[in-house]
């Protein structure tokens, strides 16, 4: 009797009335994943785990049920709060406090003991290991290992150019430089003195000698001059002075120019200079910035950075728009721009007389800009209490 081959097996189908498979969220009978947790905890977490375990102990003791609930509380694992409690109590029977300590730093290799080397510098001057880079020489280390014991506070830096060591003369000068600084109005305008005269380059014309693409020969160009004390002498006298002359508010009064200690300023007493300021019609003294004292001048607290960030913003590709563009920023700068700079100065010439002309004072930060929304930026800082009645003791200046 034949017989018919069985049919294959029908292949699975998709009823037409099943609804399609959707990307929504799961139902509220899908169970969620539980909130991932933090790898680590942090020190006031853990000391807040150790907290709440010592308020429920009894008779230095746990109760059954204690450490889960401390885990449900500070969402951690009941295991993480058994370690963190049987670390408390070793730390307690060493040193009597409850303290889990951070084992993080543990991992890795053991650091290695440098002593030895390390002791190699006590034993060499101070000139000779003065930058890491002389150190790491040596005491035979790489200069990283320096700079993290640096970090570290295993090695202490014993010199600094901030803060210099200064002899009596130097407190005596940084002294009468604080007191003779006081503020200048203008009678006939009332209005206070911006600070500003004006800005000045070292060039001068010279005709091109070569011909290029950009120019024939003979062309005037533009280049720099070296400042010796010639020129910077010429600079005082043909720049300075009339700037003075147009913009200083009393006539009556005398100007002081401030310079710092370069080898091409000029002396105080130069004839050539005495002789000009006697034309001019008024007082003019040069004075030296104090040695040692940059925390004593204005351009370095500000002004400086303030006119390079403007100029910056401006293209410049010969050195006659470079110098136009430094003037321009320098005659851009607002008035909160320098009245900030100049209280920069004040307030270290305050700590210094309170420090008798020392620099034992660290610089602190006045909140200017806040000061300054809030409409209580002062104009000037007003001496401290500490510094008048050192001021005011006998045969102090």
């Amino acid at each position: 009797m034949a017989s018919s081959p069985a049919a294959p097996p029908a292949a699975p189908t998709r009823s037409p009335a099943a609804p399609p498979r959707s990307s929504t969220a799961p139902s509220q009978s899908t169970p969620t994943r539980p909130a991932r947790r933090n790898k680590n905890m942090t020190a006031v977490g853990r000391q807040r785990i150790v907290e709440s375990l010592l308020r429920l102990t009894v008779n230095d003791n746990l109760s059954h049920g204690v450490l889960s609930g401390v885990a449900a509380e500070h969402g951690v694992h009941p295991t993480s709060v058994s370690r963190l409690w049987q670390r408390a109590k070793n730390e307690a029977q060493l040193t009597g406090l409850y303290v889990a300590f951070s084992r993080m730093h543990l991992s890795g290799r053991r650091p290695t003991d440098r002593t030895e080397e390390l002791e190699q510098l006590r034993g060499v001057d101070v000139a000779a290991r003065s930058t890491v880079r002389a150190a790491a020489a040596i005491c035979g280390l790489p200069q990283t290992t320096l700079q993290r014991r640096i970090g570290t506070g295993e090695l202490r830096k014993v010199t600094s150019v901030v803060k210099p060591l200064f002899t009596e003369e130097n407190r005596n000068t940084r002294l009468h430089f604080c007191v003779s600084h006081i503020d200048r109005v203008d009678t006939v305008t009332q209005k206070y003195f911006d600070g500003k005269l004006d800005v000045w380059a070292f060039v001068e014309k010279v005709p091109a000698q070569r011909l290029s693409r950009r120019r024939p020969a003979g062309t005037l160009e533009t280049k720099e001059v070296s400042v010796t004390k010639a020129t910077y002498r010429d600079m005082l006298i043909s720049r300075v002075f009339p700037a003075i002359e147009a913009r200083w508010p009393n006539a009556s009064e005398a100007a002081v120019i401030q310079q710092d200690n370069e080898p091409a300023h000029i002396k105080p007493d130069d004839p050539q200079f005495n002789d000009a300021a006697a034309c001019c019609g008024r007082h003019v003294e040069l004075r030296y910035q104090p040695a040692n004292s940059p925390d004593l001048n204005v351009l370095d607290l500000g002004l400086f950075c303030a006119i390079q960030a403007r100029q910056r913003k401006k293209i410049a590709r010969t050195l006659d728009e470079l110098i136009e563009a430094i003037t321009e920023s320098y005659w851009e700068l607002p008035a909160r721009t320098i009245n900030a700079a100049f209280l920069s100065l004040q307030d270290p010439m305050d700590q210094c007389i309170q420090q008798r002309g020392d620099n034992a004072f660290k610089p602190r930060h006045m909140k200017k800009a806040k000061l300054e929304r809030e409409g209580r930026l002062p104009l000037s800082i007003r001496c401290s209490d500490e510094a008048v009645v050192y001021l005011a003791e006998p045969a102090i200046l």
